[in-house]
Protein backbone atom coordinates (compact mmCIF):
# COMPACT_ATOMS: atom_id res chain seq x y z
CA UNK A 1 0.00 0.00 0.00
CA UNK A 2 1.68 3.18 -1.24
CA UNK A 3 0.50 6.83 0.34
CA UNK A 4 1.83 10.01 -1.27
CA UNK A 5 3.89 12.19 1.50
CA UNK A 6 1.63 15.09 1.48
CA UNK A 7 -1.67 12.02 2.81
CA UNK A 8 0.69 10.65 5.30
CA UNK A 9 1.42 14.12 6.51
CA UNK A 10 -1.83 15.13 6.73
CA UNK A 11 -3.16 11.97 8.48
CA UNK A 12 0.05 12.44 11.22
CA UNK A 13 -1.54 16.29 11.82
CA UNK A 14 -5.14 14.49 12.95
CA UNK A 15 -3.15 13.08 15.51
CA UNK A 16 -2.45 9.77 17.58
CA UNK A 17 -5.57 8.60 17.72
CA UNK A 18 -6.30 8.85 14.19
CA UNK A 19 -2.87 7.91 13.05
CA UNK A 20 -3.00 4.44 15.19
CA UNK A 21 -6.81 3.11 14.09
CA UNK A 22 -5.43 3.95 10.36
CA UNK A 23 -2.76 1.68 10.95
CA UNK A 24 -4.34 -1.11 12.63
CA UNK A 25 -6.92 -1.29 9.91
CA UNK A 26 -3.85 -1.41 7.31
CA UNK A 27 -1.51 -3.62 8.65
CA UNK A 28 0.36 -4.27 6.00
CA UNK A 29 1.39 -0.09 5.44
CA UNK A 30 4.78 1.17 5.86
CA UNK A 31 5.02 4.95 6.70
CA UNK A 32 7.51 6.60 5.28
CA UNK A 33 8.95 9.78 6.63
CA UNK A 34 12.53 9.52 5.71
CA UNK A 35 14.11 12.83 5.70
CA UNK A 36 10.96 15.02 7.49
CA UNK A 37 11.38 17.70 9.82
CA UNK A 38 8.98 16.87 12.92
CA UNK A 39 10.27 18.68 15.51
CA UNK A 40 8.12 19.76 18.20
CA UNK A 41 6.15 16.88 17.13
CA UNK A 42 2.93 15.82 20.37
CA UNK A 43 2.42 12.35 19.37
CA UNK A 44 2.22 10.00 23.02
CA UNK A 45 1.94 6.67 21.97
CA UNK A 46 2.07 7.04 18.88
CA UNK A 47 2.78 3.38 16.81
CA UNK A 48 5.68 4.13 14.59
CA UNK A 49 6.52 0.69 14.04
CA UNK A 50 8.16 -0.55 10.73
CA UNK A 51 8.01 2.50 9.46
CA UNK A 52 10.86 4.56 7.65
CA UNK A 53 12.42 7.77 9.71
CA UNK A 54 15.96 7.67 8.36
CA UNK A 55 17.50 11.24 8.77
CA UNK A 56 13.98 12.43 10.01
CA UNK A 57 14.05 15.37 12.85
CA UNK A 58 11.98 14.86 15.95
CA UNK A 59 13.40 17.19 18.14
CA UNK A 60 12.00 18.11 21.67
CA UNK A 61 9.56 16.08 20.28
CA UNK A 62 6.93 14.25 22.81
CA UNK A 63 6.74 10.65 21.97
CA UNK A 64 6.73 8.80 25.46
CA UNK A 65 5.19 5.58 24.91
CA UNK A 66 5.80 5.57 21.44
CA UNK A 67 6.17 2.61 19.49
CA UNK A 68 9.27 1.98 17.12
CA UNK A 69 9.25 -1.53 16.64
CA UNK A 70 11.21 -3.01 13.61
CA UNK A 71 11.87 1.00 12.35
CA UNK A 72 14.43 2.06 10.11
CA UNK A 73 15.57 4.94 12.23
CA UNK A 74 19.25 5.78 10.51
CA UNK A 75 20.32 8.76 11.27
CA UNK A 76 16.95 9.95 12.75
CA UNK A 77 17.49 13.28 15.41
CA UNK A 78 15.49 12.91 18.33
CA UNK A 79 17.86 15.44 20.47
CA UNK A 80 16.13 16.62 23.78
CA UNK A 81 13.05 14.37 23.10
CA UNK A 82 11.26 12.93 25.62
CA UNK A 83 10.63 9.04 24.85
CA UNK A 84 9.84 7.92 28.60
CA UNK A 85 8.92 4.03 28.33
CA UNK A 86 9.50 4.36 24.08
CA UNK A 87 9.72 0.60 22.85
CA UNK A 88 12.91 0.03 19.88
CA UNK A 89 12.43 -3.55 19.50
CA UNK A 90 14.36 -4.70 17.01
CA UNK A 91 15.04 -1.03 15.41
CA UNK A 92 17.77 -0.21 13.23
CA UNK A 93 19.35 2.83 14.74
CA UNK A 94 22.64 3.41 13.58
CA UNK A 95 23.95 6.55 14.12
CA UNK A 96 20.76 8.22 15.69
CA UNK A 97 21.30 11.45 17.83
CA UNK A 98 19.83 10.88 21.78
CA UNK A 99 21.83 13.48 22.98
CA UNK A 100 19.95 14.80 26.09
CA UNK A 101 16.93 12.77 25.66
CA UNK A 102 14.71 11.76 28.33
CA UNK A 103 14.78 7.44 27.80
CA UNK A 104 13.32 6.59 31.22
CA UNK A 105 12.16 2.61 31.03
CA UNK A 106 12.41 3.22 27.14
CA UNK A 107 13.38 -0.82 25.60
CA UNK A 108 15.87 -1.42 22.96
CA UNK A 109 15.93 -5.08 22.66
CA UNK A 110 17.56 -6.50 19.65
CA UNK A 111 18.30 -2.97 18.59
CA UNK A 112 21.00 -1.95 16.31
CA UNK A 113 22.41 1.19 18.41
CA UNK A 114 25.75 1.27 16.39
CA UNK A 115 27.77 4.67 16.51
CA UNK A 116 24.36 6.35 18.35
CA UNK A 117 25.20 9.22 20.16
CA UNK A 118 23.61 9.29 23.77
CA UNK A 119 25.20 11.63 25.53
CA UNK A 120 24.04 13.29 28.36
CA UNK A 121 20.90 11.55 28.47
CA UNK A 122 18.77 10.42 30.89
CA UNK A 123 17.98 6.67 30.66
CA UNK A 124 17.07 5.62 33.97
CA UNK A 125 15.47 2.19 34.45
CA UNK A 126 15.67 1.32 29.90
CA UNK A 127 16.64 -1.89 29.03
CA UNK A 128 19.17 -2.65 26.88
CA UNK A 129 19.38 -6.36 25.77
CA UNK A 130 21.25 -8.03 22.92
CA UNK A 131 21.46 -4.65 21.78
CA UNK A 132 24.59 -3.78 19.10
CA UNK A 133 25.90 -0.38 20.75
CA UNK A 134 29.35 -0.13 18.86
CA UNK A 135 30.87 3.01 18.72
CA UNK A 136 28.22 4.30 20.74
CA UNK A 137 28.39 7.60 22.85
CA UNK A 138 27.19 7.67 26.34
CA UNK A 139 29.42 10.63 27.54
CA UNK A 140 27.71 11.97 30.90
CA UNK A 141 24.42 9.78 30.56
CA UNK A 142 22.82 8.74 33.66
CA UNK A 143 22.27 4.85 33.74
CA UNK A 144 20.87 4.50 37.05
CA UNK A 145 19.13 1.33 37.48
CA UNK A 146 18.55 0.80 34.12
CA UNK A 147 19.89 -3.12 32.92
CA UNK A 148 22.86 -3.02 30.00
CA UNK A 149 22.44 -7.20 29.30
CA UNK A 150 24.41 -9.46 26.49
CA UNK A 151 25.31 -5.95 24.35
CA UNK A 152 27.95 -5.51 22.14
CA UNK A 153 30.09 -2.21 23.33
CA UNK A 154 33.22 -2.42 21.26
CA UNK A 155 34.38 1.10 20.41
CA UNK A 156 31.95 2.52 23.14
CA UNK A 157 33.06 6.20 24.66
CA UNK A 158 31.48 6.29 27.65
CA UNK A 159 32.63 8.97 30.17
CA UNK A 160 31.49 10.16 33.87
CA UNK A 161 28.40 7.58 33.33
CA UNK A 162 26.20 7.42 36.35
CA UNK A 163 25.61 3.55 36.97
CA UNK A 164 24.30 3.31 40.52
CA UNK A 165 21.98 0.66 40.57
CA UNK A 166 22.50 -0.55 36.92
CA UNK A 167 22.00 -4.20 35.58
CA UNK A 168 25.62 -5.26 33.83
CA UNK A 169 26.08 -8.63 32.12
CA UNK A 170 27.43 -10.46 29.21
CA UNK A 171 29.24 -6.81 27.53
CA UNK A 172 31.07 -8.21 24.67
CA UNK A 173 33.88 -6.04 23.89
CA UNK A 174 35.05 -8.00 20.73
CA UNK A 175 34.03 -6.79 17.42
CA UNK A 176 30.81 -8.13 15.60
CA UNK A 177 32.32 -10.73 12.73
CA UNK A 178 35.75 -10.10 13.99
CA UNK A 179 37.21 -13.70 14.12
CA UNK A 180 38.69 -13.10 17.62
CA UNK A 181 37.84 -14.82 20.17
CA UNK A 182 34.87 -12.95 21.93
CA UNK A 183 35.54 -11.87 25.39
CA UNK A 184 32.59 -10.79 27.52
CA UNK A 185 33.08 -8.56 31.24
CA UNK A 186 30.09 -7.35 33.59
CA UNK A 187 30.47 -3.79 33.98
CA UNK A 188 30.63 -1.39 30.80
CA UNK A 189 33.82 0.65 32.34
CA UNK A 190 36.27 -1.67 32.72
CA UNK A 191 35.19 -3.31 29.80
CA UNK A 192 36.55 -0.49 27.99
CA UNK A 193 40.03 -0.54 29.70
CA UNK A 194 39.73 -4.06 29.29
CA UNK A 195 39.64 -3.76 25.54
CA UNK A 196 42.39 -1.01 25.17
CA UNK A 197 44.58 -3.12 27.33
CA UNK A 198 44.31 -6.09 25.21
CA UNK A 199 44.72 -5.15 22.16
CA UNK A 200 46.84 -1.66 22.29
CA UNK A 201 50.49 -2.00 22.64
CA UNK A 202 51.00 1.44 23.20
CA UNK A 203 48.64 1.89 26.23
CA UNK A 204 50.78 -1.11 27.83
CA UNK A 205 53.54 0.29 27.30
CA UNK A 206 52.03 3.91 29.08
CA UNK A 207 51.04 1.68 31.64
CA UNK A 208 54.41 0.23 32.43
CA UNK A 209 56.10 3.78 32.34
CA UNK A 210 53.53 4.83 35.01
CA UNK A 211 54.53 2.52 36.73
CA UNK A 212 57.98 3.05 37.10
CA UNK A 213 57.98 6.85 36.48
CA UNK A 214 55.03 8.62 37.87
CA UNK A 215 55.76 10.56 41.04
CA UNK A 216 52.98 12.00 43.18
CA UNK A 217 54.04 14.78 45.25
CA UNK A 218 51.59 16.24 47.82
CA UNK A 219 51.77 19.51 50.09
CA UNK A 220 49.88 22.53 50.96
CA UNK A 221 51.74 24.70 48.59
CA UNK A 222 50.56 27.85 49.92
CA UNK A 223 51.95 31.48 47.73
CA UNK A 224 54.68 32.44 49.59
CA UNK A 225 56.53 28.57 48.66
CA UNK A 226 54.78 27.77 45.26
CA UNK A 227 58.52 28.12 43.56
CA UNK A 228 59.06 24.47 45.59
CA UNK A 229 56.08 22.97 43.65
CA UNK A 230 57.06 24.03 40.66
CA UNK A 231 60.84 23.41 41.09
CA UNK A 232 60.20 20.39 42.43
CA UNK A 233 58.11 19.66 39.64
CA UNK A 234 60.31 20.66 36.33
CA UNK A 235 63.72 18.53 38.18
CA UNK A 236 61.64 15.63 37.79
CA UNK A 237 60.77 16.39 34.67
CA UNK A 238 64.33 16.76 33.89
CA UNK A 239 65.33 13.44 35.64
CA UNK A 240 62.65 12.07 32.98
CA UNK A 241 60.16 11.23 35.85
CA UNK A 242 56.34 12.15 35.04
CA UNK A 243 55.17 14.26 38.16
CA UNK A 244 51.50 14.11 39.46
CA UNK A 245 50.95 17.40 41.37
CA UNK A 246 47.91 17.32 44.42
CA UNK A 247 48.42 20.56 45.90
CA UNK A 248 45.79 21.01 49.07
CA UNK A 249 45.05 24.19 48.78
CA UNK A 250 41.60 23.90 48.37
CA UNK A 251 38.74 22.59 50.37
CA UNK A 252 39.63 18.63 51.21
CA UNK A 253 36.47 16.37 51.19
CA UNK A 254 36.44 12.46 50.94
CA UNK A 255 36.56 12.22 47.21
CA UNK A 256 40.22 14.16 47.37
CA UNK A 257 41.65 11.45 49.97
CA UNK A 258 40.13 9.16 47.39
CA UNK A 259 41.75 10.70 44.96
CA UNK A 260 44.81 10.58 46.63
CA UNK A 261 44.65 7.27 47.27
CA UNK A 262 44.16 6.16 43.44
CA UNK A 263 46.99 8.84 42.21
CA UNK A 264 49.40 6.71 45.04
CA UNK A 265 48.50 2.96 43.61
CA UNK A 266 50.11 4.24 40.33
CA UNK A 267 53.07 6.07 41.45
CA UNK A 268 56.31 4.58 42.05
CA UNK A 269 56.92 6.72 44.63
CA UNK A 270 55.82 9.76 46.61
CA UNK A 271 57.25 12.79 47.88
CA UNK A 272 55.13 14.34 50.98
CA UNK A 273 56.19 17.99 52.26
CA UNK A 274 54.59 17.25 55.80
CA UNK A 275 55.20 21.34 56.67
CA UNK A 276 52.15 22.10 57.22
CA UNK A 277 49.60 19.72 59.24
CA UNK A 278 46.62 20.60 57.32
CA UNK A 279 48.18 19.49 54.26
CA UNK A 280 48.77 15.57 53.86
CA UNK A 281 48.19 13.79 57.34
CA UNK A 282 45.02 12.35 56.48
CA UNK A 283 45.97 11.49 52.81
CA UNK A 284 49.40 9.48 54.04
CA UNK A 285 46.83 7.60 57.13
CA UNK A 286 45.40 5.95 53.78
CA UNK A 287 48.31 5.70 51.71
CA UNK A 288 51.14 4.37 53.66
CA UNK A 289 49.41 1.43 55.93
CA UNK A 290 48.01 0.36 52.16
CA UNK A 291 50.98 0.80 50.12
CA UNK A 292 54.19 -1.42 51.13
CA UNK A 293 55.68 -1.16 47.54
CA UNK A 294 55.38 2.48 47.29
CA UNK A 295 58.17 4.65 48.93
CA UNK A 296 57.45 7.71 50.87
CA UNK A 297 59.76 10.61 50.97
CA UNK A 298 58.63 13.03 53.56
CA UNK A 299 60.32 16.24 53.28
CA UNK A 300 60.11 19.67 55.87
CA UNK A 301 61.03 23.03 55.66
CA UNK A 302 63.30 23.55 58.58
CA UNK A 303 62.20 25.70 61.66
CA UNK A 304 58.59 23.34 61.56
CA UNK A 305 57.66 20.92 63.71
CA UNK A 306 56.29 17.18 62.02
CA UNK A 307 53.05 16.74 62.79
CA UNK A 308 52.42 14.10 66.08
CA UNK A 309 51.08 10.99 63.97
CA UNK A 310 53.88 11.35 61.82
CA UNK A 311 56.17 9.29 64.41
CA UNK A 312 53.95 6.12 64.06
CA UNK A 313 54.28 6.40 59.89
CA UNK A 314 58.41 6.40 60.39
CA UNK A 315 58.00 2.98 61.88
CA UNK A 316 57.02 1.68 57.83
CA UNK A 317 59.94 0.41 56.38
CA UNK A 318 58.31 2.01 53.16
CA UNK A 319 58.90 5.79 54.82
CA UNK A 320 62.45 7.26 54.14
CA UNK A 321 63.78 8.73 56.92
CA UNK A 322 62.50 12.36 56.91
CA UNK A 323 64.56 15.43 54.98
CA UNK A 324 64.50 18.40 56.12
CA UNK A 325 65.69 21.56 53.55
CA UNK A 326 66.30 25.14 54.40
CA UNK A 327 65.31 26.51 51.53
CA UNK A 328 64.67 25.61 47.81
CA UNK A 329 68.20 24.96 46.58
CA UNK A 330 68.90 22.63 49.51
CA UNK A 331 65.59 20.80 48.63
CA UNK A 332 66.80 20.70 44.95
CA UNK A 333 70.68 19.51 45.61
CA UNK A 334 69.52 16.97 47.59
CA UNK A 335 67.21 15.10 45.29
CA UNK A 336 69.33 15.33 42.26
CA UNK A 337 72.59 14.03 44.60
CA UNK A 338 70.92 11.60 46.57
CA UNK A 339 67.20 11.40 47.56
CA UNK A 340 65.67 10.45 44.11
CA UNK A 341 68.94 7.54 43.50
CA UNK A 342 67.68 6.38 47.08
CA UNK A 343 63.61 6.53 46.06
CA UNK A 344 64.15 4.51 43.40
CA UNK A 345 66.42 1.62 44.56
CA UNK A 346 64.02 1.48 47.45
CA UNK A 347 60.70 1.16 45.24
CA UNK A 348 62.82 -1.76 43.26
CA UNK A 349 63.67 -3.23 46.19
CA UNK A 350 60.28 -3.22 48.20
CA UNK A 351 58.59 -4.17 44.68
CA UNK A 352 60.75 -7.05 44.42
CA UNK A 353 60.44 -8.37 48.29
CA UNK A 354 56.67 -7.40 47.90
CA UNK A 355 56.19 -9.77 45.29
CA UNK A 356 57.88 -12.44 47.35
CA UNK A 357 57.48 -11.95 50.38
CA UNK A 358 54.92 -9.19 51.34
CA UNK A 359 56.05 -6.64 53.92
CA UNK A 360 53.60 -7.12 57.58
CA UNK A 361 50.89 -4.10 57.04
CA UNK A 362 51.82 -3.18 60.72
CA UNK A 363 54.72 -1.35 60.13
CA UNK A 364 58.10 -1.54 61.71
CA UNK A 365 61.65 -2.25 60.15
CA UNK A 366 61.67 -5.81 61.59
Amino acid sequence: MKIERKDILDLLGRGVDAWNTFRAEHPDWLPDLTGQRLTSLEARGIDFSRSNLSSADLSNSTLSDAKFRGSRLLGVRFHAATLTNATFREAELQSADFSGSFLHKARFVGANLRGVNLSGCDAQEALFVQANLEGALLNGSNFSRAQILGCRIWGLAGWDLTLEGSAQRGLIVTREHSENPSITVDDIEVAQFVHMLLRNVSLRRIIDAVATRAVLILGRFIPERKSILDATRKLLKEKGFVPIVFDFEGPQTRDTTETVSTLAHLSYFVIADITDIKSVAQELSQIIPQLPSVPVQPILQKGYTPYRMFEHFQRYPWVLDLFEYGNLNDLLSALSARLLDALERSARRLRKANDQEPYSREGGHG
